[in-house]
């Protein structure tokens, strides 16, 4: 059964030998593909960790410039709330000079119809 080869080993152990070769040979091809696998499934996870970052930054970017819009609305509404207690102020004024009898003079007379428009001079007269 066992004979001699011409180098000195014997053929089944060679045989033998070759089988291992091949068995290593075939696992370094497996543990390979796993490992490209394994580095895809990790690019696929990084791409979509990188997607949830990408879409957080919008989600972010979104809120500052909605708080920045309501910002600059309360900063008119501020605005024309002054202006309108300074209208308010402006005829409280005119009502009270009028009950005292207090004639303005001719250029108030001219300002107020310049700056108030047509509507004010017909209220007034």
């Amino acid at each position: 059964m066992r004979e001699r080869s011409k180098n000195g080993c014997l053929k089944l152990e060679m045989e033998e030998n070759e089988g291992k070769m091949k068995d290593r040979d075939d696992q370094k091809e497996r543990e390979t593909d796993r490992q490209t696998e394994t580095d895809r499934r990790t690019d696929s996870q990084k791409e979509r960790e990188r997607e949830r970052e990408r879409q957080t930054d919008r989600q972010t970017d979104n809120q500052k410039e909605r708080q920045r819009e309501t910002e600059t609305d309360r900063q008119t509404n501020r605005r024309t709330d002054s202006q309108k207690e300074r209208v308010v102020k402006t005829r409280e004024k005119k009502i009270n000079e009028r009950k005292r009898g207090k004639k303005r003079t001719n250029e108030e007379e001219k300002r107020s119809n310049l700056k108030g428009g047509k509507w004010r001079r017909e209220i007034r007269h």
